[in-house]
């Protein structure tokens, strides 16, 4: 179930392990908008991660990557509509775009979950860093 709030502490689920991300910036995006997908309360929303994540990877799935795999989209180009439209719609969400669950006393597996407010801070200098590329 994604994002609980556990004890008072608000975690989110990961798609992948969060270490993925550290990789390249588009595998930072790529694994951020994976992330957005499974969390975020809007069906629109859900809809538009998983379109940017296709024109971003040319349409592969992460399980289907080979060994070869390049993005399609490359994020620091400024003169791509794509990268501005991304970054408009990343702006547009806040952490009340997710809905949070009761996760009562459970543990949390740490694989699968983050600290929200951790991940929140990551997106946030993603989207700042992505802003860099437009203007």
């Amino acid at each position: 179930m994604p994002c609980l709030l556990i004890n008072n502490e608000k975690y989110i689920q990961l798609m992948n392990d969060n270490s993925l991300k550290n990789k390249s910036f588009e595998d930072e995006i790529y694994f951020s908008l994976r992330d957005i997908f499974l969390n975020i309360d809007e069906f629109n929303n859900v809809l538009i991660a998983n379109k940017m994540n296709r024109i971003l990877t040319g349409n592969i799935s992460f399980e289907e990557r080979g060994d070869n795999f390049e993005y399609a989209i490359i994020i620091k180009d400024p003169q791509s509509s794509y990268v501005n439209d991304l970054y408009e719609w990343l702006y547009k969400i806040e952490p009340s775009s997710f809905r949070i669950y009761d996760g009562g006393n459970e543990n949390v597996n740490m694989n699968e979950y983050m600290k929200f407010d951790d991940w929140w801070e990551q997106f946030l200098n993603s989207r700042d860093t992505l802003r860099i590329f437009i203007y």
